[in-house]
């Protein structure tokens, strides 16, 4: 067996490194892990950084909604055309991890209750959303979002749509602060011109808060 020769090899690490250690990205100095035994954290920069999603679960119905499930088991709740209703999330302060520099993303499954007989039509949904620091006034703002139903959309098929404030996020990079306290409101806007869905629309009982982690 010939012998083989490189000279792109490293040399090899020791068993043991004194840290913090950092690998840096060949194309991306700005991106790494950063690995501090001596603060109990693997920390991350730039494109290294991970993406995270928790669960955040419905507490209650908003205005005109009925309780439904998706299917026999996903709890959901479900809206009439022509009419405003929807959940109330749980409120949950922001992941200690979370790099509120970056934008972060909402996202919800919905299906209709019913095959739907006309294609192109649209839902509107409203998101609306209160942060706040404890021991300061809070912020609240809201947003609408069109979504284009699917052609030929059916009872089983379950989408897992993030609500688009713009650019496909929900909220730009720096709308929060570390440690704030965040709550959400989901509403179909069924009254709006701009819903011209002619079936219910399910939401399940939860949404999912997509955003960016400081580390591993």
């Amino acid at each position: 067996m010939p012998k083989i020769y490189t000279d792109d090899i490293a040399p090899t690490l020791p068993s043991a490194i004194t840290g913090p250690f950092q690998v840096v990205s060949a194309a991306d100095a700005g991106s790494w892990i950063k690995i501090d035994p001596a603060a109990a954290k693997i920390i991350a920069a730039g494109n290294a950084q991970p993406t995270r999603r928790i669960v955040v679960p419905a507490v209650r119905v908003y205005s005109s909604a009925t309780l439904t499930t998706i299917g026999q088991i996903i709890a959901a709740a479900y809206v009439t055309p022509s009419i405003t209703g929807g959940l109330y999330f749980a409120p949950l302060q922001l992941p200690h991890d979370m790099d509120v520099s970056k934008p972060c993303k909402v996202k919800v499954l919905i299906s209709p209750t019913a095959n739907a007989t006309t294609n192109g039509q649209v839902v509107r949904f409203q998101l609306s959303e209160a942060h706040l620091t404890p021991g300061t006034s809070r912020t609240e703002s809201s947003f609408n979002y069109d979504w284009s139903v699917p052609d030929n959309w059916t009872t089983n098929d379950n989408n897992l749509i993030t609500l688009d404030a713009g650019g496909g996020i929900t909220f730009a990079g720096s709308t929060f602060q570390a440690g704030q306290q965040l709550a959400l409101r989901l509403a179909r806007i069924g009254a709006a011109t701009e819903d011209t869905f002619d079936k219910n629309v399910a939401i399940a009982e939860y949404a999912l808060l997509e955003y960016t982690a400081t580390e591993f």
